[in-house]
């Protein structure tokens, strides 16, 4: 949330009431740069992955593609005031060509554009089994914003997906003191490096023991990442064992680890004759 104070509302509230109150906003665009998502490009398909709202400026512009490979539509629309020159990059999978990798767009406020597009295997090519992933980006005046069309070669792993493992079950760490959660992140028959976030995920009350909560991702193609959380534990932290576990979503797909426990042993102090 972006909080601008705009002085009191008139609008009572008896006990055990709620009411709903509308604010709107001159303009769907971002204000300020950094009123933007810190990583980029943002996902249009958000709610695939399941971590929240719209990304912050309220997802302004969004460009998507649907249909089958050999003719297949990238959908781009502006929302509220956010309009202008939008450059659409279309980036095919090793082994695959596009009918067009480049075009600029002027999009009018709350416009749309609809420009059809086929993907199809590069003279003397054979891709290889699984899920091939053509990306499209588009590049605003409000940022980056992506999408992509997953091409599938039949004789893949079935199903083909994101996967999140724990190389340690438990790790124990001090009230004080710092420590580091890792996981393995890969993806079974996708043949196309995978970008997105890591996440960890952890009960109420546990938030301010992981940081940061989430981290880029890159998991390369037919490869495995890895990636690390801080855990540092106030000094005041109760002892006992805790959990959390890692998220991986990645353009659309989403994966959960196991869980991994968190031990916090009592505090150790010393008397001034020791």
């Amino acid at each position: 949330m972006l909080d601008r104070p705009c002085g009191p509302s008139a609008t009572g509230i008896r006990g055990a009431a709620t009411t709903t109150l509308l604010l709107p906003t001159a303009s769907g665009m971002p204000l300020r740069e950094g009123e933007r998502e810190p990583q980029q490009p943002v996902f249009s398909r958000y709610w695939l992955h399941n971590t929240g709202t719209a990304p912050l400026g309220d997802a302004p512009y969004t460009v998507t593609c649907d249909g089958e490979p050999s003719a297949a539509t990238v959908t781009l629309a502006s929302h509220g005031g956010a309009g202008g020159p939008v450059v659409l990059t279309v980036r095919a999978p090793d082994g695959w060509q596009a009918s067009w990798t480049r075009r600029v767009v002027e999009l009018a406020p709350g416009g749309h554009e609809r420009i059809p597009l086929s993907v199809v295997p590069a003279p003397g090519a054979r891709p290889g089994p699984g899920e091939h992933l053509v990306g499209i980006l588009a590049a605003t005046p409000a940022g980056e914003f992506a999408d992509v069309l997953t091409v599938t070669v039949s004789g893949g792993p079935v199903p083909a997906g994101l996967w999140v493992r724990a190389p340690e079950p438990a790790v124990t760490v001090a009230p004080g003191e710092r420590g580091r959660v890792r996981a393995l992140i890969g993806a079974t028959g996708v043949r196309t490096a995978l970008t997105g976030r890591a996440h960890a995920v952890s009960p109420y009350g546990t938030w301010g023991l992981i940081g940061p909560a989430a981290r880029p991702l890159h998991v390369p193609a037919d490869g495995v990442a890895e990636v690390e959380f801080a855990l540092r534990p106030p000094l005041d932290t109760p002892p006992g064992e805790y959990w959390m576990l890692v998220k991986a979503v990645c353009q659309g797909r989403i994966a959960y680890g196991p869980a991994i426990a968190l031990r916090i042993p009592p505090r150790v102090t010393y008397s001034k004759d020791e």
